[in-house]
């Protein structure tokens, strides 16, 4: 059953890249492309994708690219299904939990693309399958666990809770605590170096120890279509980033962060800065932020909730943003590459490179496809709802195995709506982990694994008494 789904998320792959060659493009694209040519460390963004990028410049092919991110997504369907078989869920059921990461269309749309999406989610689902594995793994495991978890941390910034979350699963689910405490350590030394060669190379490139110098600026975009300066008393350096507008006339989180006409842009202007994304403006707009959350807390909690109540709807509402929704499907055409300043870089790429075209028919299938194939909101639920049950289920044991991926869907839930604002293109992360965590809650432990973990099947016991 498994070859048979594979081999149809093979072919859907196959006709995504012959209907849209040789990639698709969204707003992040083009400056993941800059830093890779020029290899820099972004100040918006953490950089391991353009990392990535840089190791496969030497084709000089964005289809390359996108050919790699649908092994990927063909590889998290694969793990997924064998870890699930592994821990004794039958065929059927590991099946049906890869089936999302493997058929979702939106899945199959964000693997065409030049975005780190896909390289976040394979690394990241990577070390949860290698964590996992067995009851209890050996050190050096956790330690390649962490490593993985640090590269995904350096690929999106949603990562960096996701270390410490993973080391205190661990402890609680070790049974022997020495044991436990030697992985949850391995896990986090291995994760932490990695870490802060990161921020030791980004301060030799931009002044600042860290990994961005954006934290502040999208914290401050997810505050300002409630913020009340009345409220707030902000002090006078500060409350130039007010917005007199009443909260029902504001505009999205996103647009006080990209439009150019917002508060932050005098900032940028008054400091002499070259972004948004520079270190006085990001701490200026944290300060604001913060005090925002803490004299409005009940606006901030109302805002998370109704973007999380989002994600869980039957069908997709229309995007806050329509331009940037329009990104996010296969369209006939596909959305143009802006003009400005993007063409040297994608060129430096790919020379030759030409502006996106849709081929037909595999385009208008696609885009069928699309419209109807995807995780629900509704099943999303239902997949961290069974996930979270089996974790309580199994409340002797600490919650099983499946307390780490449902612990880490919920990290990349919630801090998306707590720190920046919602986007469906989050979702996509939140599935495999949620999917995993469900089969979880069904699978059985087999003799091996019980082996593993040190505790004597019957056989063993019965020859030992």
């Amino acid at each position: 059953m498994f070859l048979a789904a594979l081999a149809a998320a093979t072919a859907l792959r196959v006709v995504v890249m012959l209907g849209y060659p040789p990639a698709m493009w969204f707003n992040d694209s083009y400056s993941y492309v800059y830093d890779a040519v020029h290899h820099i460390l972004s100040t918006e963004r953490p950089s391991g994708y353009p990392f990535v990028l840089a190791l496969l410049a030497p084709a000089h092919s964005f289809a390359l690219v996108t050919g790699v991110q649908h092994l990927l997504g063909l590889g998290m369907g694969v793990a997924s299904y064998a870890l699930l078989r592994h821990r004794g869920l039958p065929g059927w059921g590991a099946t049906l939990a890869a089936a999302p990461v493997l058929f979702d269309g939106y899945q199959l749309q964000v693997e065409q693309q030049v975005m780190s999406d896909t390289i976040f989610m394979a690394a990241l689902l990577a070390a949860v399958v290698v964590a996992c594995w067995r009851d209890a793994p050996r050190w050096p495991v956790l330690a390649l666990a962490g490593l993985l978890t640090a590269y995904a941390t350096m690929v999106r910034s949603v990562g960096l809770p996701l270390l410490p979350v993973m080391a205190v699963c661990l402890l609680v689910r070790g049974g022997r605590w020495r044991t436990a405490w030697r992985g949850a350590g391995a896990l986090l030394v291995a994760g932490l170096i990695p870490i802060a060669a990161y921020t030791a190379l980004y301060h030799t490139q931009n002044g600042t120890y860290g990994m961005s110098d954006s934290g502040g600026v999208f914290l401050y975009g997810r505050v300002m279509p409630f913020a009340n300066c009345a409220v707030i008393k902000p002090p006078p350096d500060l409350a130039r980033l007010c917005d007199p507008r009443p909260p029902a006339a504001r505009p999205i989180a996103a647009e006080y962060i990209w439009s150019r006409s917002d508060p932050l842009y005098g900032l940028e202007r008054r400091f002499h800065a070259r972004t948004i994304f520079s270190p006085r403006v990001d701490a200026m707009a944290g300060q604001f932020a913060r005090r925002a959350v803490l004299a409005q807390p009940g606006a901030y909690l109302a805002a998370v909730a109704d973007d999380l109540s989002h994600s869980f709807s039957w069908q997709r509402a229309p995007g806050f943003d329509l331009k940037t929704t329009v990104l996010e499907h296969f369209t006939d055409p596909p959305p143009q590459i802006p003009s400005y300043g993007h063409w040297p870089a994608l060129r430096a790429y790919q020379p030759g490179l030409t502006e996106p075209s849709a081929v037909q028919p595999y385009a208008g299938f696609l885009h069928a496809y699309q419209s109807q194939i995807y995780l629900r909101g509704v099943l999303l639920a239902a997949a961290l709802a069974v996930g979270l049950a089996g974790v309580v289920v199994r409340w002797r044991d600490w919650g099983g195995p499946g307390l780490l991926p449902w612990a880490v869907a919920m990290v990349l839930l919630l801090v998306p709506a707590l720190t920046a604002g919602f986007s469906y293109r989050y979702l996509l992360a939140v599935a495999p982990f949620a999917c995993l965590a469900a089969g979880f809650a069904f699978a059985r432990r087999t003799a091996g694994q019980m082996a593993g973990s040190g505790i004597p099947v019957q056989g063993e016991a019965s020859r030992a008494s």
